[in-house]
């Protein structure tokens, strides 16, 4: 049987950013388990006067269209976790995308652009060092990694939860007594030791979903990310 691993990008972004995508996620794809979700670190440069998530917002505002953020590139988590948090706060900040995220943190560490949103393993070593201040993490609790940190909702904007998240999948079609074997061992899977430690390590959650539980999720994570990106003119 043919099975694969894929994330927020080909299952819930992509269908918004763009109108030639060459599948229907809707028709083609058949979810069996998610597998991991990870938050985000929203992280500011150390020469921002901030240093909470309601400090920037106040500062955003006092300053708009002055302060911009960085990511990976267009269209990627990152990317859109900015806007999303644009559109909860109501500020106008500007978006400068790169070709990577190792990029934006040098230049969000340097001060050319402010903060980004970026995985809590990329940043977590500039963080720790002082080369860049962690203001919160975008997951629906606080990460292991950064127990200080508080979430971006807890910090100054309630209904603010953004994730990476990826599962298994494979082609509609697929015999249910199959589709349902491979969720159930990734359920198992996810409840396994070293599973949890090795993901841990990463700041990553391991996590077991029925495929109608991982397709609802995939439902509303699309329509989410549908109005950040028509609310930000975003579609290509």
């Amino acid at each position: 049987y043919t099975i694969a691993y894929a994330g927020a990008g080909p299952l819930a972004i992509n269908r918004s950013m763009s109108a030639n995508l060459p599948y229907d996620v809707e028709k083609e794809v058949q979810a069996i388990s998610q597998a991991i979700s990870s938050p985000l670190l929203l992280a500011v440069s150390p020469t921002l006067p901030v240093k909470s998530v309601k400090d920037m917002i106040a500062l955003a505002k006092a300053r708009p269209n002055q302060l911009s953020f960085g990511s990976a590139g267009n269209g990627t988590v990152g990317h859109l976790a900015g806007e999303y948090f644009k559109s909860l706060s109501k500020t106008d900040i500007l978006h400068v995308p790169y070709k990577g995220g190792a990029q934006a943190a040098v230049d969000t560490m340097s001060g050319f652009v402010q903060f980004l949103f970026d995985p809590t393993s990329s940043l977590a070593p500039h963080v720790t060092s002082g080369r860049l201040r962690g203001l919160a993490v975008t997951g629906p609790r606080r990460a292991n990694a950064f127990p200080n940190l508080p979430t971006v909702a807890e910090s100054g904007l309630p209904g603010y939860e953004v994730t990476t998240w990826g599962g298994i999948i494979g082609p509609v079609g697929i015999p249910r007594n199959i589709v349902n074997r491979l969720s159930e061992e990734v359920q198992k899977a996810a409840k396994s030791s070293a599973v949890i430690e090795r993901y841990a390590v990463l700041g990553s959650d391991p996590i077991g979903t029925t495929p109608e539980q991982f397709t609802e999720f995939i439902r509303k994570e699309y329509l989410k990310w549908a109005e950040v990106i028509k609310r930000a003119g975003l579609k290509q």
